[in-house]
C-alpha cells in the first residue's frame, strides 16, 4: 500500500494546475459576459433612423453622423433625469466623439445616478461600432458632470480627449470624488484648434461663455450642422445666474452670430441645424411650462441662434420694460422642481435669469413689492 506521504509533490502540482485552469476559465467567462457585443449600424440607413442599444438610442443624422442619446433616468435629477446627447462624426481619416454623457460607471450621487453593470463595455460597444476602424478622438463641450461622465471608459486606451481652455478642471476632482483625473484631458485653444477628420469634414470650435467659462460649440460647416452642448440652451432658456455670466453670454452669442454671418451664405445659414446637449428640451417650453403645448422638434435652427443673441442684448438694455420691444418677462413653472422660474423671451430665444439679476445687469432699480 502506498504511504500517505508518497507523491505529495505531484499531487500539489496537479492541484495547482487544476486551480490555474479554473482561474483561466473563470476569467474567460467573466470577460465573455462583461464585454458587450459590438453595436452594428445595419438598422441606420437614412437620416432619422433610430435603433436602441442597451440604455442608448442611436440616431442617424446624416452620412457618417450620429446622435448617441441617453434618455436619462426618471428617478434621477438634473442631467441624470433629462439625459445627455453625444454626437459621432466620421471623416475619411478619423472619427470625433462630442461629449461623454453621464457617469454610469461609478454613478453620480449629485444627480442621484446609480452605477450600472457593464456601463463602460456598453458605451464602448456603441462608440466602437460607429467608428469602425477609424482612429478616435473626443471633444468635450464643457466640464460639467453630465458631459464628461464616461471619461473612465477610455482608461488604458490611447484616445485623446480634448477639453476647451477656460474650463474649471479642479471641480472635476471634487465632483467625482477623485474618480476622474483631470490630467487625462488635453487642453485646446479656440483660436488655433480645428478638428480635421479628412474628406472635407472639419469642425471649428467656437467659444460661447455664460454657462461655463470655456463652453464650446462645434461647427461642421460642410454638413451645415452645429453641435452646441449647453452653450445656447435647448429651447427652454439658457440658465444664467449672474450679471457677469449674462454679459459674457451676450458678448459671445453676438460673436457667434457674426462668425456664421461671415462664413456661411444666407442659404447655408437658413439650412443650419442646431443639435444641443439635451434634445429632450428642444420641445420649446416643454418642461418649463407643462400647460404650454410642446413643439415636435429634433433640432433647432439659425433663428434660434439669432434670437438667443438678441435676447441677451435686450436684457442688458432693460428692454422688457419697454412696450412692444419684443422682449417679454414671464414666470414659468419648472416641472422638475415645481418652482417658479423667471424667463426672458425673445422670439424663440430665452434666458432663465433671476429677476434681481436681470435688473442689476440692466442697471435698473429693482421695483418695490
Amino acid at each position: 500500500m502506498r504511504s500517505l506521504h508518497e507523491n505529495t509533490g505531484g499531487d500539489v502540482m496537479r492541484r495547482k494546475n487544476l486551480l490555474l485552469a479554473i482561474l483561466i476559465f473563470s476569467l474567460a467567462t467573466a470577460c465573455a459576459f462583461s464585454a458587450a457585443p459590438l453595436f452594428k449600424t445595419t438598422g441606420l440607413v437614412k437620416p432619422g433612423d433610430m435603433v436602441k442599444y442597451g440604455s442608448y438610442e442611436i440616431i442617424k443624422l446624416g452620412e457618417g453622423i450620429y446622435q448617441i442619446a441617453d434618455r436619462g433616468d426618471p428617478k434621477a435629477r438634473a442631467g441624470g433625469l433629462i439625459g445627455t446627447d453625444m454626437y459621432m462624426v466620421l471623416g475619411a481619416s478619423k472619427a470625433l466623439l462630442i461629449d461623454l454623457g453621464n457617469n454610469y460607471i461609478d454613478g453620480f450621487p449629485g444627480d442621484l445616478i446609480p452605477p450600472r453593470a457593464n456601463a463602460a463595455e456598453e458605451f464602448l460597444a456603441v462608440v466602437d461600432g460607429l467608428r469602425g476602424k477609424l482612429p478616435l478622438e473626443v471633444a468635450i463641450t464643457h466640464a460639467h458632470p453630465d458631459h464628461i461622465g464616461m471619461t473612465r471608459a477610455f482608461q488604458g486606451r490611447k484616445t485623446t480627449i480634448w477639453m476647451p481652455k477656460g474650463e474649471d478642471l479642479e471641480s472635476v476632482k471634487t465632483r467625482f470624488e477623485g474618480k476622474i483625473d483631470p490630467s487625462v484631458y488635453t487642453i485646446f485653444d479656440h483660436e488655433t484648434k480645428v478638428f480635421d477628420l479628412g474628406g472635407g469634414r472639419v469642425l471649428k470650435p467656437l467659444l460661447v461663455r455664460g454657462h461655463s467659462n470655456g463652453c464650446t460649440a462645434y461647427l461642421l460647416a460642410k454638413d451645415l450642422m452645429i453641435f452646441t452642448g449647453d452653450t445656447l440652451g435647448t429651447g427652454t432658456g439658457r440658465s444664467l445666474r449672474s450679471a457677469a455670466n449674462l454679459r459674457l453670454f451676450a458678448e459671445d452669442t453676438k460673436k457667434l452670430v457674426d462668425y456664421l454671418m461671415n462664413n456661411l451664405s444666407p442659404y447655408e445659414r437658413r439650412s443650419l441645424k442646431v443639435f444641443t446637449g439635451h434634445s429632450v428640451e428642444s420641445k420649446i417650453a416643454g418642461f418649463l411650462s407643462p400647460n404650454h403645448p410642446a413643439l415636435d422638434l429634433d433640432w433647432l435652427d439659425w433663428r434660434f441662434i439669432q434670437d438667443q443673441a438678441l435676447c441677451a442684448a435686450a436684457v442688458l438694455k432693460g428692454m422688457w420694460t419697454v412696450p412692444d420691444s419684443g422682449l417679454r418677462m414671464m414666470e414659468m413653472i419648472h416641472n422638475q422642481t415645481g418652482q417658479p422660474v423667471n424667463v426672458m423671451l425673445y422670439g424663440i430665444g430665452g434666458i432663465q435669469i433671476p429677476v434681481e439679476v436681470a435688473y442689476e445687469a440692466a442697471g435698473l432699480p429693482l421695483p418695490k413689492k
